[in-house]
């Protein structure tokens, strides 16, 4: 499979003045992407500055669309990027007073390639020592854990995670996963952090 990423639109101004002429807006308008589904039909000039254009577009309705220019104002152009107009607006206003417009052609905002990481989580878990089953139960109660104290040294613990039954001393309570872990495996599962508040820092590598 190959992905593409396609150009993106650019748009072009023309200030309405006492000086724009017929010719000028056809000129301004361009080449239409397919003249077959949307042209420029006809320009007309009321008054210097004052024009009417008429559009058509095949699609939805195959309908003829006037555009009216006003003296000072600003025609908008939509252009693919090969160039060819795929739409036309007028504006009151300039292209550099709109917000959602930060750049002129030829200054386009940088678009660097980004390497990411999905965010982590900090996670809570907690070690059962054979001597702490008050702190147990607290922590399992915050996370919806069943856990019972067996008075052999053993717990069992049951609920939507860190479900198990004769759990031995040494064993870590993980409210994220479906069942208790060994020291080893909290090891291979997860990095410590020097408390529960962050910001972090990681060091990630660029594996494949």
């Amino acid at each position: 499979m190959t992905s593409y990423i396609r150009t993106p639109n650019t748009f072009d101004e023309l200030q309405m003045t006492t000086s724009t002429t017929p010719e000028g807006v056809q000129t301004f308008f361009g080449e239409s992407y397919d003249s077959n589904r949307f042209s420029l039909n006809y320009v007309g000039q009321n008054s210097p500055g004052n024009f009417i254009l008429l559009l058509y577009r095949a699609i939805p309705n195959s309908e003829q669309e006037l555009v009216y220019t006003n003296l000072g104002g600003y025609l908008r152009a939509e252009r693919r990027g090969d160039g060819k107009t795929v739409g036309i607006t007028y504006s009151v206003d300039a292209l550099a007073a709109d917000p959602n417009f930060s750049a002129q052609r030829g200054e386009e905002p940088s678009m660097p390639i980004r390497y990411v990481t999905p965010r982590p989580q900090v996670v809570p878990i907690i070690e059962w020592t054979g001597s702490n089953f008050a702190e147990i139960e607290t922590f399992c109660s915050n996370w919806g854990i069943a856990v019972t104290d067996n008075h052999d040294g053993t717990i069992t613990t049951s609920g939507a995670s860190a479900s198990g039954s004769n759990l031995p001393i040494g064993t870590w309570l993980d409210p994220h996963a479906a069942q208790p872990a060994t020291a080893a495996e909290i090891d291979q599962r997860y990095q410590d952090l020097p408390s529960s508040e962050g910001p972090f820092v990681y060091g990630v590598t660029a594996e494949s």
